[in-house]
């Protein structure tokens, strides 16, 4: 972790929401700001990635914040976006082509039936 992430030792609440997340167990992570919620999904994401051709899809409700995610990603980790300004089949074409370990999108894809039912087949 520290290698990767810069972090000798969790904060609270990061180590039981990645140990969750790592069995298998449906999991939210309510913390405040500057608190390392992003740790509790990359380092999760990370692990897997390593052991199964998963993905880590993560939902922001803003396209700065979705941007400001993705490129600081810690190196090593990569992944792609999907917003409304994107054309979403040729993203998810390239994204599986590159084999990223996560797909950042906005809420404007959770009603789109046919990009959900893309990740559940």
């Amino acid at each position: 972790m520290e290698r990767l992430f810069g972090f000798a030792s969790f904060q609270e609440g990061q180590e039981v929401a990645v140990r969750r997340i790592l069995r298998g167990d449906s999991t939210l992570v309510i913390l405040p700001t500057g608190s390392g919620k992003s740790l509790c999904y990359q380092l999760p994401a990370y692990i897997l990635s390593r052991l199964t051709r998963g993905i880590t899809l993560v939902i922001t409700p803003l396209l700065s914040l979705m941007k400001d995610q993705l490129n600081n990603l810690p190196p090593g980790l990569v992944g792609a976006c999907l917003n409304s300004y994107q054309n979403v089949c040729s993203t998810i074409v390239f994204f599986f082509f590159l084999s990223f370990p996560f797909l950042f999108f906005s809420f404007y894809f959770i009603s789109c039936l046919d990009f959900l039912s893309f990740f559940w087949q």
